[in-house]
């Protein structure tokens, strides 16, 4: 993996906004669609945030314009005329790389793959494609670092030519949790924090499975070494084959799918034979990246400590919008700050 260059390790640490000096251009496969998927990934002006685009249609990407689409599988972002689905190995990269401000220009399939049968649900009337998803790649974030990283990170200038900070924070004041179906994330203040030390995320998972049992990582995500977020950006998607078995009923196709980008076990904890096993406290860190991929929703950064048990989909953005809530209502337990 390259490693960051000094300049914007300081620029991530001391809260700046960022974009790309350059687009650039990725390529695959959705692992939902099993279609080919393309984007853009372009500089973006100051302030703009993460935005999808499409045939002059633009839709931020914002915890407002998400859903997740069970039983705790991936993300979606609706708006108006089409859908993103699986953006989060994206966004937690363009976060972990520090990437505030960035265009995601969306390419769809072309009009002679989409089927004539009527019976395609990513097209609409007209014809046009209003369903995309991201590319899966191996499961993982780590493809999608390295190709933000040569674009080339740069800082986002203000109207005098200066590096212009992230204007705003989540702060933590009062602890809150939410949970449901035995999952909880809890939100707690961080005291005496500093640009080395102001988001701390506490994750642990625990299956009745012998390839994963219980794992836990406590990190301080604000001041990550270099192989931790190595670590982090490889950790890939997993499965379970006999979740597969009853989704495959309502999805046809998956279980393929799953076997062709996943990591799928079964109740043993057995891998299929040409398949990779998960490496040591895999799991744990990838529903950490899948974490942070649906919080960088919020669209600020967060000053607080994490505590998140069982995370999933479903939950992640439950806390998302909470902790929205919460800094914007009267004598809330967070609050949204100006960043001097």
């Amino acid at each position: 993996m390259k490693k960051r260059s000094w300049i914007l390790w300081v620029l991530i640490l001391k809260l700046f906004q960022n974009t790309l000096e350059r687009e650039i251009k990725l390529v695959g496969t959705g692992a939902y669609t099993r279609q080919s998927s393309g984007l853009w990934l372009r500089p973006a002006d100051t302030g703009s945030g993460i935005i999808f685009s499409h045939d002059g249609e633009a839709v931020k990407a914002g915890i407002e314009n998400a859903e997740y689409s069970g039983p705790e599988m991936k993300t979606t972002i609706l708006k108006n005329s089409y859908t993103i689905i699986c953006p989060e190995h994206l966004l937690a990269a363009l976060f972990l790389a520090g990437v505030t401000n960035a265009e995601i220009e969306l390419e769809g399939r072309e009009e002679d793959e989409i089927h004539d049968d009527g019976m395609d649900d990513s097209v609409d009337d007209s014809g046009r494609i209003r369903e995309f998803e991201i590319p899966m790649f191996n499961g993982s974030a780590y493809l999608f670092y390295e190709a933000i990283l040569s674009a080339n990170i740069v800082p986002s200038l203000d109207e005098d030519y200066r590096p212009k900070r992230v204007e705003k924070a989540y702060r933590i004041k009062e602890p809150f949790e939410v949970k449901h179906d035995g999952r909880s994330i809890t939100a707690m203040p961080l005291d005496g924090y500093s640009p080395k030390d102001f988001f701390r995320l506490y994750t642990e998972i625990d299956y009745d499975n012998p390839a994963i049992g219980r794992q836990a990582a406590e990190l301080n995500i604000s001041d990550l070494d270099n192989n931790t977020l190595d670590n982090l950006l490889s950790s890939r998607t997993f499965c379970f084959e006999e979740d597969l078995i009853e989704l495959e009923k309502r999805e046809p196709g998956i279980i393929d799918m799953a076997k062709r980008h996943l990591i799928v076990i079964d109740s043993e904890g057995n891998t299929p034979k040409k398949m990779e096993k998960l490496r040591y406290n895999e799991a744990v860190l990838h529903k950490t990246v899948d974490l942070l991929g649906d919080l960088s929703l919020l669209g600020y950064p967060i000053i607080g400590e994490l505590r998140a048990i069982k995370p999933g989909h479903g939950i992640n953005q439950d806390f998302a919008m909470a902790l929205y809530r919460e800094a914007h209502k009267e004598n809330g337990k967070a609050e949204l700050i100006y960043i001097d």
